[in-house]
């Protein structure tokens, strides 16, 4: 099955060349591992993510600078860390006829530019009724599309519609948003107009010679 491939994001010219050094840095351990084992040519990559597969959890084939053939990944691929575009990559991978490289096992070295995230805060306005709220949620006057990887931080409250939320996420094409954390935050009390907060009265038991000390009958 062919994946389609987002290649609309420019990878900084930056990164490319750090991604040549690092590859080029993994040259010696690549060839001792393929020559230690031969029958599956175990070898390691690293390089800069140039393009990812549609799907979200990243299974398909993976364009990885300077690398000339193809990073294949599938359900098996065990991967470290979160992968975007710009993304410099170390992976354990087995060289495949044709020259493309079935990845075994990825682990994400260094984060893409600042440019591809965006970061905001704001108050839901609408949620999804689907399981685990996967979908478009609305926040603010933006649309975040929320996955099975996007990380919801609930210690300081729960996701609802009227409770404000720290969102973390990357910037697509188009400039659609895919939260890859959220963190909802607490909630001030607020007391209505003409409220007043609670009081209560209680008898003085001691002396400030003592300390004050206060407390019911």
């Amino acid at each position: 099955m062919k994946h389609r491939l987002l290649t609309s994001l420019v990878v900084p010219a930056a990164i490319i060349l750090i991604a040549i050094a690092f590859s080029a840095s993994l040259t010696m351990v690549s060839v001792r591992a393929a020559a230690d084992d031969d029958d599956d040519e175990s070898v390691k990559i690293g390089g800069a993510v140039v393009a990812l597969p549609s799907t979200e959890v990243w299974i398909g084939e993976w364009t990885v600078a300077p690398l000339r053939g193809k990073l294949i990944v599938t359900a098996a691929t065990k991967i470290e860390g979160r992968p975007m575009v710009g993304s410099i990559i170390e992976a354990q991978a087995i060289r495949q006829s044709g020259g493309n490289y079935a990845a075994t096992k990825i682990e994400v070295k260094l984060a893409p530019q600042s440019s591809n995230l965006a970061r905001f805060t704001g108050r839901i306005e609408e949620l999804p009724s689907t399981p685990g709220r996967l979908g478009p949620w609305k926040i603010g006057e933006r649309t975040v599309t929320v996955n099975d990887l996007t990380k919801i931080d609930q210690r300081s409250g729960e996701v609802a519609v009227g409770a404000s939320a720290a969102i973390t996420a990357t910037i697509g094409t188009g400039n659609t948003l895919t939260a890859t954390e959220i963190s909802i935050l607490a909630r001030r009390l607020r007391l209505r107009p003409g409220s007043q907060a609670e009081s209560r009265s209680c008898p003085i038991r001691s002396s400030p010679a003592n300390g004050w000390s206060a407390g019911g009958p």
